[in-house]
Order: C-alpha cells, then sequence, then structure tokens
C-alpha cells in the first residue's frame, strides 16, 4: 500500500494516546503535551506537527523513518502479518483481540510497534515478501542437475511441522506427507 508519506496525516490518522506513548515514553520528547487530552483533529495534527518539527534534525529523520515503517504497515495485510506473527511464531492467542480493541488501521499498528517490537521485524519483512512482483523475480537457467540431499529424518521433520500448521490454521492436514 505504496503512498506519499506526510507527517501531519499520519499524525492525523493515529490516535493520541498512542502518539503521545510513541513520542513521550519511546523517545522521551514533547512531554509538555497532554496527548491523552488532545482531541483528535487537523488542527491538532498541527500542533503535534509543529512540535516536532522543532526536535533536532536528527531525531526528526530517525522518528519519521520509523513513522513511515508504521505507515507501511497500516492497513488490513499489515495487521494480518503482525497476527500471524504474534500467534504462529510467539505464541500468543491473545494478540488478536487486543490490536482489534483499536478502531484505525493506524491505531492498531502504532499499538504492535509500542507494545510488541519484537513482532515488529518478521512482521514487515513478511508482508513485504509476500508483496514482491512477479516481474520481479528472475528465472536462471543452466544451474547443473544435481539429485537433492533428502535425509529422512528432515522430510519426516518437514511433514510434521506441515501437518501441524494445517491443522491449527485450518483443522486439516493430519495425513499430510
Amino acid at each position: 500500500m505504496a503512498r506519499d508519506f506526510s507527517p501531519i496525516s499520519f499524525f492525523q490518522r493515529t490516535p493520541n494516546p498512542l502518539l503521545g506513548q510513541y513520542f513521550q515514553v519511546k523517545h522521551d520528547v514533547m512531554v509538555d503535551i497532554a496527548f491523552i487530552e488532545l482531541e483528535e483533529s487537523a488542527s491538532t495534527a498541527e500542533t503535534i506537527f509543529q512540535a516536532f518539527s522543532s526536535l533536532p534534525e536528527s531525531q526528526q529523520a530517525k522518528i519519521e523513518a520509523q513513522c513511515q515503517n508504521i505507515e507501511s504497515m497500516a492497513h488490513q495485510a499489515g495487521v494480518t502479518a503482525l497476527i500471524d506473527e504474534a500467534t504462529d511464531f510467539h505464541m500468543n492467542a491473545d494478540f488478536p483481540e487486543a490490536i482489534n480493541q483499536h478502531d484505525s488501521f493506524h491505531g492498531k499498528v502504532m499499538w504492535a510497534f509500542l507494545e510488541h517490537p519484537n513482532y515488529w521485524a518478521r512482521a514487515t519483512s513478511n508482508l513485504y515478501a509476500e508483496n514482491i512482483p512477479d516481474a520481479s523475480w528472475k528465472k536462471r537457467s543452466g544451474l547443473p542437475h544435481l539429485p537433492p540431499h533428502v535425509v529422512t529424518e528432515d522430510t519426516e521433520r518437514l511433514a510434521d511441522a506441515l501437518s501441524h500448521h494445517f491443522k491449527t490454521k485450518e483443522g486439516r492436514g493430519r495425513h499430510c506427507r
């Protein structure tokens, strides 16, 4: 979901309490702003932007890069990638309900960024990999024809992992081999 990034638009779309937590707790800036008391409006986003603009240039760049990363996940596929990461790799069954307590995609992904940063890297990488256009893949021919190196215990581990995945996700795969 590529779109031009604008800090003001990002501040408008992200709930103020989460912006406050992001700026004040994560970066220890804008501590004089009562984010929880601010109304959600364009003028509030402008006020936040003015405070952001007064930060040192290097800090602005770091924060803007993180906000762009958060923006890139603020859609259904991004939320799904975070939920998959939480449930499949971190076995956090409570995560889907917790993330869905937030109304907007920006709220959901900002909350995940703040509360579960260890889910972030793999979820963003997986989402990126899933969305690489087919035209970007290059076929390589002329590679040597070698027989596969197959060890029985490796195929059994793969079969067990696939079976477990499909059983827990889709209720099927009991006889996966």
